[in-house]
């Protein structure tokens, strides 16, 4: 278990050292993380990391993903966690009630359960782009 400020420190850490994928599934609560730890989402980026966040419907409605890089892949659909998966190896699932997490590091079960449901949700998903680019033509 990770106090509040303890998940923040592992996020961003995690975020720089990602060697191939990165995979969120975040309500507001990991939004404003994944915000605090934009300059390693960045770095991942620029890695060559292949960065994919799945949000609501509702978070698509506000300027919360404004922050984000643009070469994040972001998908519209059933978001109702705050699961960060790295490498398909290591996976946080944070509390958004009182900021606690949860850290799992192997690729074991867990990691593998959870990287199933993450893809399973991404393939049912909706381009973020698309959503943008229907909003602007109408």
């Amino acid at each position: 278990v990770l106090a509040p400020e303890s998940v923040l420190n592992m996020l961003a850490e995690l975020f720089s050292t990602a060697k191939s994928t990165i995979a969120s599934a975040p309500d507001v609560w990991g939004i404003r993380l994944i915000n605090q730890c934009k300059d390693s989402l960045a770095k991942a980026l620029t890695n060559s990391v292949e960065v994919k966040i799945l949000v609501s419907k509702e978070l698509a409605g506000n300027n919360s993903l404004s922050p984000i890089p643009s070469r994040a892949k972001i998908r519209i659909g059933e978001s109702d966690t705050n699961m960060f998966i790295f490498d398909k190896s290591t996976v946080i699932l944070v509390n958004s009630s009182d900021g606690k997490g949860l850290l799992f590091r192997s690729a074991d079960m867990m990691a593998n359960l959870c990287s199933k449901m993450f893809d399973n949700k991404w393939n049912q998903g909706i381009d973020f782009v698309q959503i943008r680019f229907a909003k602007s033509t109408t």
